[in-house]
């Protein structure tokens, strides 16, 4: 569960009150956010259908709400697989909101640390398997 202050620690541009009630919401916020325009109207190619998944609900209006450039996809090297979709600022190492689909969970982290960190957790495994 996140709060107001764990918003306000990443500054954040937008309503610390409101990220968070989105970023914690169920299922049930699922009608209210497709009734959205600003989920509907949100120009990102990744997105020309109606987003299937909570998750990019969620993000598409957070990304409007934080003043974001948009939502992007880290995809598995073959390029199949989504591993995470994050709002973009364009940093690689500025914090932001991002949903990690190994995990299932949002984040508060930058997707350039959490890409390093979940490339060490793979080379540890597979030095594990060794």
């Amino acid at each position: 569960m996140f709060t107001a202050k764990d918003i306000e620690l990443h500054n954040f541009t937008g309503k610390p009150e409101l990220i968070a009630a989105i970023l914690n919401a169920d299922e049930k916020i699922r009608p209210i956010l497709l009734e959205l325009s600003v989920a509907r109207s949100t120009v990102n190619w990744s997105y020309i259908y109606e987003p299937e998944k909570l998750s990019e609900l969620k993000l598409l209006l957070l990304n409007q709400v934080i003043s974001g450039h948009g939502v992007e996809t880290i995809y598995t090297a073959s390029g199949v697989n989504a591993m995470a979709d994050y709002i973009n600022f364009g940093e690689t190492y500025q914090v932001t909101i991002l949903y990690d689909y190994t995990i299932n969970q949002f984040m508060l982290t930058s997707w350039g640390d959490w890409l390093e960190n979940y490339e060490r957790q793979k080379a540890d495994l597979l030095s594990q398997l060794k």
